[in-house]
């Protein structure tokens, strides 16, 4: 007598766990500095064996654009932004795969300011002898790394004189005062 086993095999075909995968380029760290104005280039790739879909750039929680990927399985994507407020942005990007799997990956941007340096141009000692009635022109110069040069104003000690405009990363100014009055003035 012979005897028979009957063997059942069961194949269970599963997705593997999260394939997606993204890649942080540039710039490469993820906390960075930038200057007022400045305009950031942002570059990722993403890999996945299941198909990639489109890669979402945000600003904060302000979503700024979406990009079809063109390559399936791997690919990169460019977006670039102005920083127009100084302040702390965050910078991130979200890509989705076909089965709309998503990770992301982001910046912390601190965005600064620098303030403009002030030059004295005439008369160029900060302490200045004069008669009543004598009339002085004050010049002075300005120079701003940001490149956003806005107004000059002019006081003597709390009180206001005078409003010139100014522009760009370098500019002068000049203003005239008589002195009909004897004291001492800041």
């Amino acid at each position: 007598m012979r005897h028979f086993a009957l063997f059942v095999f069961l194949a269970v075909m599963t997705r593997s766990v999260y394939a997606l995968e993204i890649y942080h380029y540039a710039p490469s760290a993820y906390s960075i500095e930038v200057d007022l104005y400045d305009e950031i280039d942002f570059h990722i790739g993403a890999d996945d064996p299941y198909g990639l879909n489109c890669c979402d750039w945000y600003v904060d929680n302000d979503h700024q654009v979406r990009h079809y990927f063109s390559q399936q399985y791997y690919d990169e994507d460019w977006w670039s932004y102005e920083f127009d407020e100084p302040g702390d942005v965050d910078i991130f990007a979200y890509v989705y795969n076909q089965a709309g799997d998503e990770e992301f990956t982001y910046w912390q941007v601190e965005v600064v300011d620098h303030a403009p340096d002030i030059n004295r141009g005439s008369p160029s000692s900060s302490s200045v002898t004069v008669t009543q009635g004598e009339t002085i022109t004050f010049e002075v110069s300005a120079t701003d790394e940001d490149g956003d040069l806005d107004f000059f104003e002019w006081y003597i000690g709390s009180s206001f004189q005078e409003h010139n405009n100014a522009s760009g990363s370098y500019d002068e100014d000049d203003w005239s005062y008589t002195f009909n009055q004897t004291g001492q003035f800041q």
